[in-house]
């Protein structure tokens, strides 16, 4: 279990989930747009190393830009990464999937 301050990021990393191309990070985080100011971090596009490589090469990118890196951070923090909308999608799944079999 991590503290409330550490990064949902690091609880995926740990829980092995991160990387994949379903869930995980991919379901967390929106790709960083400087030009539009919008996105919470930045995602290999997919498994090799390079693609690995310009995720970090993008992010140090943003990173010389404090302000704009300031608001990348904010907009993380400003997602619901509560169980919430997660418990009411798969309850859905669940309903549908009882009102198929039956």
């Amino acid at each position: 279990m991590t503290k409330r301050s550490e990064s949902d990021v690091l609880t995926q990393i740990w829980n092995g989930t991160g990387g994949a191309r379903h869930g995980g990070l991919d379901d967390t985080i929106e790709e960083w747009n400087a030009e539009k100011q919008t996105g919470t971090g930045f995602n290999s596009k997919g498994l090799e190393p390079v693609e690995l490589l310009a995720a970090i090469d993008r992010a140090l990118e943003a990173f010389q830009d404090e302000e704009s890196w300031r608001i990348l951070m904010r907009n993380g923090m400003a997602r619901d990464h509560g169980w919430a909308g997660p418990a009411r999608e798969y309850a859905a799944v669940y309903a549908e999937a009882a009102r198929r079999r039956a």
